[in-house]
């Protein structure tokens, strides 16, 4: 809806504006419309904001991000608002446009698509904002039954069990042609998890959680087979999104472990037994391990293990392995989602998907050329990758033992499937596409040089418009300035019933806000980390870094820091519950004070603490730090221009025209 309001007169003259939105309802709406503002008028301006002002002072006092990047930090703030305005409804604001369009009611991808909505929660309880991540969890939870309905129907799974399609609908009904995707359901169920973590809230666990978890862990009985020698094997599925269909694919193993873990540990947290988990702490103990090859000798030579492609090709590997998606049931042999790519020397000729390379097609190198040519750049240079999708597996399927499944980090970098994590991540390394974790799985290695880098081009890279939401991927092919005017999408009407016809795409861009989730989410985790229950500080930083930060941790900590050289100076912990807490030491000792007062010298690499509710615990590499501790207000400046990102490409904040 839109109205248009036209002053008349004088342009000396002020004003106050109020406008109201009524329910549908039996009487009348404009009269109950006036009651309403009449109120309104009456309280006065001030009285009416502060109950608004009061809940954005609180809600920014939970957390602070301050990298020393202003571009970054403006970003990540300015995200979390639109967060909390989005997200907080019955019907969670979508992963494309959230509650904003850029042409009237029109909304693209018109149902939640599980891969990309997910991804608007991973930042949120670190940042402190749990009820945003229950409005998700409580539309996810009124699905429920649908998702068993169709385990039943189609799967004939065991009662109970639960089966999430990649995209559903509203109302939680699930699309049939996604079910070849097994792993939305167990990563819901590992949210709902998540979000209990966090909170310490037994209730929401017993209601929600572990019913969520449950029907998961059901259904994904179906899904493994038992060989001779008493290994679970994952039989068929696809990898995420993908369509080759993968024995051992390395989403449902990572999936199924963290499941089985998380449901039978919270089972024991609530006190709760079920019959079926003695079958679950089976194929927890025998499940077949994760595949790793040798990378392909293009992509790493394998005697001077130096990695040849991608975007940090020079570096130097410790070993030439690299995980796999899964052993492809059709040809035979263990696959990975990339290959390296090279160049052809001739270039097939067609129409739009009838050239089986995106980076093929006429539309795509059109508009390559003309964003080269136009920001002086050499056009004939080609924009091709090194690394190139495989078959039709989904990309980047290879991380999901890192993130977003959490059985593999920072306490595995002795071994080496943690360094064939590594490898996997500095060769598929790209810039492509925005929702790929690949920044967070840096992050979570430990890899802060790799993810500064990463970081450092985001901002020009993005495409990012003016108001600090993206596109999902490189400017050239769909960002604000690109020429869309030469593309256009196929559209089904309903008239046209099975005949789809063209419609221009530059009308209808749209933002894509899952994007925002992933940025938001790596810079978290690389100043702070605490999914294994170990918090770290400073895990992914480089070796001149400066920040300082408050995020939440999981056990209801709240952990604030200041960062210097890539260090920490100090460190300092909140309990909101109680509780016993551990923490990496990032020093060759460490003094920890509770509540101001000295209480013991720690030099354990891990150290263990036990703490009331509200108890304050801070950890200094110094005694003289505490002597000379003061407090001061911060007083961040007031953003009147627009900030630039790192080249100045893009820009947060329209400048002003008068």
């Amino acid at each position: 809806h839109r109205c248009a309001c036209t002053l008349t007169g004088s342009a000396e003259k002020s004003f106050s504006l109020l406008a109201t939105i009524t329910s549908p309802m039996d009487r009348d709406p404009i009269a109950e419309a006036k009651c309403h503002l009449n109120a309104a008028g009456a309280a006065g301006v001030e009285k009416l904001f502060a109950p608004h002002a009061e809940a954005w002072k609180a809600f920014w006092l939970r957390s602070l991000m301050d990298t020393g990047r202003p571009y970054l930090d403006q970003l990540w703030h300015l995200i979390m608002y639109y967060l909390n305005s989005c997200q907080g409804g019955r019907y969670p604001g979508r992963f494309i446009d959230g509650l904003w369009t850029t042409r009237g009611d029109f909304q693209a991808w018109g149902f939640f698509f599980h891969w990309n909505q997910q991804q608007l929660y991973w930042p949120l309880n670190a940042a402190g904002h749990h009820e945003l991540v229950r409005a998700y969890l409580d539309w996810r939870f009124t699905g429920l039954p649908h998702a068993q309905h169709d385990a039943a129907e189609i799967f004939h799974a065991p009662p109970g069990a639960a089966v999430v399609s990649d995209v559903v609908d509203r109302c939680g009904i699930n699309s049939k042609l996604e079910l070849g995707n097994h792993t939305p359901g167990a990563q819901i169920a590992l949210e709902f998890w998540r979000q209990y973590r966090y909170t310490g809230d037994v209730e929401f666990l017993r209601r929600f959680a572990i019913p969520y978890m449950v029907g998961a862990c059901i259904f994904f009985e179906k899904l493994f087979e038992k060989d001779e020698n008493g290994v679970y094997h994952a039989a068929k599925g696809t990898g995420y999104e993908g369509g080759t269909e993968l024995r051992d694919c390395v989403t449902e193993l990572a999936c199924a472990k963290a499941l089985y873990r998380a449901t039978l540990e919270a089972l024991d947290i609530a006190g709760v037994s079920h019959e079926r988990s003695t079958i679950w702490r089976d194929i927890l103990d025998h499940m077949a391990p994760f595949m790793v090859v040798e990378a392909d000798p293009r992509a790493i030579d394998p005697k001077t293990r130096e990695i040849k492609r991608g975007r940090f090709k020079g570096r130097t590997a410790r070993n030439n392995l690299m995980f796999a998606a899964g052993y492809g049931l059709k040809r035979q042999e263990i696959l990975t989602s990339l290959v390296p790519y090279d160049e052809p020397e001739e270039y097939q000729v067609g129409e739009a998907y009838a050239v089986p390379h995106i980076h093929h097609r006429p539309a795509y190198r059109i508009n390559s050329f003309l964003n080269k040519l136009a920001a002086g750049l050499n056009p004939y240079v080609p924009d091709a990758p090194e690394m190139s999708g495989h078959e039709t597996i989904f990309p980047y399927v290879e991380y999901a033992a890192v993130f977003p499944c959490n059985v593999l980090g920072l306490a595995d970098r002795d071994s080496q499937l943690f360094e064939a994590a590594v490898n996997t991540v500095k060769l598929y390394a790209t810039m492509s596409i925005t929702w790929d974790p690949m920044p967070i799985v840096m992050a979570r290695l430990g890899l802060g040089e790799e993810l500064a880098d990463w970081l450092s081009d985001f901002g020009d890279y993005s495409a990012m418009y003016h108001n600090g939401m993206f596109s999902d991927g490189p400017a050239e092919n769909t960002g604000p300035d690109s020429p869309l005017v030469l593309r256009s999408n196929r559209v089904w009407d309903r008239e046209t019933k099975d005949r789809s016809f063209p419609l221009p795409s530059k009308p209808f861009r749209h933002f894509a806000f899952e994007v925002t989730g992933v940025m938001t989410c790596a810079m978290n985790e690389s100043l702070m980390q605490s999914h294994d229950e170990i918090i770290r500080v400073a895990p992914a930083v480089t070796a001149d870094h400066t920040a300082r930060f408050t995020l939440h941790a999981v056990g209801g900590f709240v952990v604030s820091g200041e960062i210097e050289g890539g260090q920490p100076k100090w460190i300092a912990i909140e309990s909101l519950r109680g509780g016993d807490g551990r923490i990496e030491n990032p020093w060759p000792a460490a003094f920890l004070y509770r509540d101001g007062r000295f209480d013991r010298s720690c030099e354990d690499r891990v150290i263990e603490f036990a703490s009331e509710p509200g108890e304050r615990i801070m950890l200094t590499p110094d005694r003289k730090v505490m002597d000379q501790w003061r407090v001061e207000c911060l007083s961040p400046p007031e953003a009147s221009e627009p900030t630039h990102s790192k080249r100045g490409v893009r820009i947060i904040g329209q400048p002003r025209m008068f």
